[in-house]
């Protein structure tokens, strides 16, 4: 009796505190599960706080995606925007209201050529996603959310490299098709759903415990500076050099990945944008160790892989906007880090200030190419 009356009792204790967290809004979730072709996607009806970098609440939906559910069909009046991309689309660092892609939601409301229509942005975005993923959701996924335009954001310090993997993955290839001059997605290609995490996860106390032995891992990486671009095994510099042969191939396969996606786009009836995402190292606000970095790379302009990729929209004929220059002339001129947060400003991904400035070029870019 002594037994099951403590039993209870630690029951009762536990359901209190359960409770407690849950009006409190303490949620702590793990939002990624492994996928065997897209690498990584989002759990479902997941909602928590994201504090490894950063502080974002994070709320991702039935359909496995950050925001809001979209309404299908398409209603009459809304302008439908699909946004593809890794974990800077994904932006979980910061709440959704100051993402870039909501940033240029609210923009576009005062874009003549979308004038009396209602702009919505799906975010698509998830870490670890290159662009033979991004090429995969769109053409297997698009279809039935009806995109008026489709937002790439290339990050090309890793997207690069990832797209010569791509054409290497057997999950991967199983879907891709290579041509000389482009990739297609096989018409027999199907993407399993990402699934939500076990029940047991959705408990507030299991979610603390995890998050406790997150944030331990946290004070070990800031001690280690794991995250810095400037320590010895940080292999971001290749992309900036003149590409050795595998590189070539990766840039192939980039040219070709990209030439799939524009038509894929094109079948939806809609144009695909491109934007260029900045690295923590092409817009580092000490001047000083931004120079030493690009010299012990042996790489003399920190922009070179956007030239490489704004010339390839060029022959493509898709629409692109350069973001790290942009970001570098604000950084020069206010000495304010775009990308990172207190305690490693200038690393890592986009702050609030960042996703500012690139929601506000974006919009400018989406407004050109609705205006066609």
């Amino acid at each position: 009796m002594k037994l099951a009356a403590a039993a209870l009792g630690l029951l009762a204790g536990l359901f209190l505190v359960e409770a407690g967290l849950r009006l409190g809004r303490v949620s702590y979730p793990e939002f990624w599960q492994n996928h065997p072709v897209l690498n990584t996607c989002l759990a479902p009806n997941t909602a928590g706080w994201h504090t490894e970098e950063g502080r974002g609440w994070v709320e991702i939906n039935a359909e496995g995606f950050r925001g809001p559910l979209p309404v299908r069909p398409k209603p009459a009046g809304l302008y439908r925007v699909i946004a593809l991309g890794d974990s800077f689309t994904e932006a979980v660092q910061v709440d959704a209201d100051k993402t870039f892609l909501e940033r240029a939601r609210r923009r576009l409301s005062s874009c003549p050529a979308l004038a009396g229509r209602t702009v919505e942005i799906l975010n698509w975005g998830c870490r670890a996603s290159g662009t033979g993923e991004a090429l995969l959701r769109l053409a297997v996924n698009g279809p039935s959310y009806q995109p008026d335009l489709v937002l790439l954001n290339f990050y090309p310090e890793n997207d690069v490299l990832e797209n010569l993997e791509a054409m290497r993955k057997p999950a991967l290839s199983g879907c891709l098709t290579w041509s000389a001059a482009s990739a297609a997605v096989a018409a027999s290609c199907r993407l399993e759903a990402c699934r939500p995490h076990p029940w047991w996860t959705r408990l507030r106390l299991v979610q603390l415990v995890s998050q406790a032995r997150r944030v331990r891992q946290k004070s070990h990486w800031r001690r280690h500076r794991k995250f810095d671009p400037w320590r010895a095994d940080y292999d971001g510099g290749a992309v900036y050099r003149q590409p050795d042969a595998e590189l070539a191939k990766a840039w192939q396969a980039t040219d070709k990945l990209l030439h799939g996606l524009k038509t894929a786009a094109a079948s939806l009836g809609a144009p695909l944008v491109l934007a260029l995402v900045s690295s923590p190292a092409q817009v580092y606000p000490d001047l000083a160790a931004r120079e030493a970095l690009f010299k012990n790379w042996k790489a003399s302009d920190p922009f070179a892989p956007d030239r490489r990729l704004m010339a390839a929209a060029k022959r493509l004929g898709v629409a692109a906007v350069d973001l790290p220059p942009i970001l570098w002339d604000e950084v020069r001129k206010t000495g304010a880090a775009v990308h990172g947060f207190p305690g490693y400003l200038g690393e890592g991904h986009w702050n609030e200030r960042g996703h500012e400035l690139v929601g506000d070029a974006v919009a400018e870019a989406i407004c050109r190419e609705a205006s066609r």
